[in-house]
């Protein structure tokens, strides 16, 4: 169940959060592209019923309503849905339909008893430890037979080899030396956007008390006790992420000249996936990776 102070920090910092989450949409193609394909292509079902759950500001679920899927929507923060409604509307977006409900205690009802695709979309790493447990059994029931799950996530992971997490250090070093030169310039120069520098004089860090990441081998646990298949896994993001969504809360010409920063550092990313694998990234640093599953019984 999400604490009192995750709770109050959504709602009073949902807005900006939205915005840093989004990116812009020079930012989003580049950073995302290849996400953005992978789980559309993974969840459509023409015609089909999709759930998403913490949908935020319903991004995700609005481009399955507009290719024909009826969509529903969970989430805790009334602020979030609000924006989710209004971005439908603005869209002329009909079958969606969102929903509050505290994932951990309250029924997971939405239109419908059965989805063709369920979408957790960063919202486990929230949780603790046994509700993420729970969450996962119940979302089982709601799968319907067949139906396909798309968890995306940051993760940690047991390392497989200390001379290829050495290999990083580098560069893992240079980019946390990135990120606190641009918050720092940002703060002596006064770069950021009105709203971000109003937030962040708030207690905004872009951080929400109860997050944290989970380590995929308990997901795994999860999944497989629900009858819930694997079917692949998949590193996205990591510190090219981190610097799209800062560089974002600052001034947009700012951001502009600040995008091919960002982009060399997701590039970079998915070269070092590749070459010494995303577990090997650091042992308490995070990698958001998607995983798809299947529900392959007939209940």
């Amino acid at each position: 169940m999400a604490s009192k102070a995750e709770l109050e920090w959504w709602n009073k910092f949902a807005e900006v959060m939205a915005e840093q989450w989004l990116l812009t949409p020079k930012l989003n193609k580049l950073i995302r592209s290849e996400y953005t394909q992978d789980y559309e292509n993974y969840l459509f079902r023409e015609n089909g019923t999709f759930l998403e759950i913490g949908c935020g500001t319903g991004w995700i679920g609005h481009k399955f309503a507009k290719r024909g899927m009826r969509v529903d929507g969970l989430d805790f923060s009334e602020s979030q849905l609000d924006i989710a409604r209004q971005l439908a509307k603005d869209q002329d977006i009909d079958d969606v339909a969102y929903f509050a409900r505290d994932l951990v205690n309250d029924a997971l009802k939405g239109r419908f008893d059965k989805y063709d695709g369920i979408l957790v979309n960063a919202v486990l790493h929230h949780l603790a430890d046994d509700e993420v447990n729970g969450l996962i059994r119940r979302l089982s029931f709601l799968l319907a037979p067949g139906g396909r799950m798309y968890l995306y996530e940051p993760f940690i992971s047991k390392r497989n080899s200390v001379i290829r997490a050495a290999f990083f250090l580098p560069f893992s070093f240079s980019i946390r030396v990135l990120l606190f030169g641009i918050h720092r310039l940002a703060t002596m120069l006064n770069l950021f956007k009105p709203k971000f520098k109003e937030a962040i004089q708030n207690g905004y860090t872009g951080v929400s008390p109860d997050e944290k990441p989970i380590r995929i081998e308990s997901l795994r646990d999860a999944l497989i006790a629900n009858k819930i298949e694997i079917y692949e896994e998949h590193p996205f993001h990591c510190y090219g992420l981190a610097v799209a969504m800062s560089i974002v809360r600052l001034n947009p010409s700012i951001a502009d000249i600040l995008t091919p920063i960002a982009n060399f550092a997701h590039k970079f990313d998915r070269l070092m996936f590749n070459i010494i694998g995303w577990p090997n990234f650091g042992g308490k640093l995070s990698v958001l990776c998607a995983i798809k599953a299947v529900r392959s019984d007939s209940e």
